[in-house]
């Protein structure tokens, strides 16, 4: 918690156990002043790896100018019990650099410890404050290098948006990623949660560990957007809708007959 100075813990080339929930604070943060006070920060660099064992929350912008984990290891390892992970760059960032709460690596679980994790996004953190923070907050995103889910461990992007860098992403085979509340398309793609560049073949592989609890008929697929150099997780369409189009197509191809 800051009040009026600064907090900033440096973990370079270690390795940092926490074994409640990390908050941020700032006494004195309010978002309409114009001019808020939001210096409090853990970074670290490539040797430095974190274990938090509870939730991550934040009130506060990004400290400017410092890595926060853009060089670390963050590990999620709260167990089965579910644990929130606030989400906190601007919708405008893309790609993990100084300045912003990317993360490097990021696990969900560690293969022998479970995470069990939901984001959220309660909080204006990177967005610009115009009038109403609960407005001005949405589409701030968590922005990764690598992301895996470990062995038995849940992510769950509650409708959050999510960047993950090319060719990183891991799921392992019994674990899980929810896109529960996702943000589909007219063509049933997630445009939530998404991959830089062409990562189609890799992320087919994965498919099969991606669910979505809110609508639990839903499997999934690779979709690659070659226009926004993206690649997502698509619906796969029912069979009956296939065969409705199918049918369709003969029946018109008759008429024209």
């Amino acid at each position: 918690t800051s009040t009026n100075r600064t907090v900033l813990v440096v973990a370079d080339n270690s390795i940092v156990t926490i074994g409640g929930d990390l908050v941020y604070n700032s006494v004195n943060d309010q978002p309409e002043s114009g001019s808020p006070f939001r210096e409090v920060a853990l970074v670290g660099n490539s040797g430095t790896t974190i274990n938090l064992k509870g939730s991550f929350n934040t009130d506060t912008a990004p400290r400017t100018g410092t890595q926060w984990n853009t060089l670390s290891a963050f590990n999620l390892v709260g167990g089965s019990t579910v644990k929130t992970f606030e989400v906190g760059d601007a919708a405008s960032k893309t790609g993990v650099q100084p300045s912003s709460y990317s993360i490097s690596t990021l696990n969900i679980g560690d293969g022998t410890l479970l995470g069990n994790v939901q984001l959220v996004n309660n909080n204006i953190n990177g967005n610009t404050y115009v009038s109403d923070e609960a407005i001005d907050k949405l589409g701030e995103k968590l922005i990764v290098g690598t992301l895996s889910i470990k062995a038995g461990s849940v992510l769950d992007t509650n409708g959050q948006v999510v960047e993950v860098g090319p060719a990183t992403l891991d799921i392992a085979a019994d674990a899980v990623l929810d896109l529960q509340g996702a943000a589909y398309d007219a063509n049933l793609v997630a445009r939530n949660f998404y991959g830089l560049t062409d990562q189609s073949t890799a992320w087919e592989l994965l498919a099969g560990y991606v669910k979505d609890s809110a609508n639990p008929s839903y499997t999934f697929q690779a979709f690659y957007d070659s226009g926004e150099d993206k690649t997502y997780f698509q619906v796969v369409p029912e069979p009956t809708s296939l065969g409705l189009l199918v049918l369709g197509g003969l029946v018109l191809g008759r008429r024209r007959r």
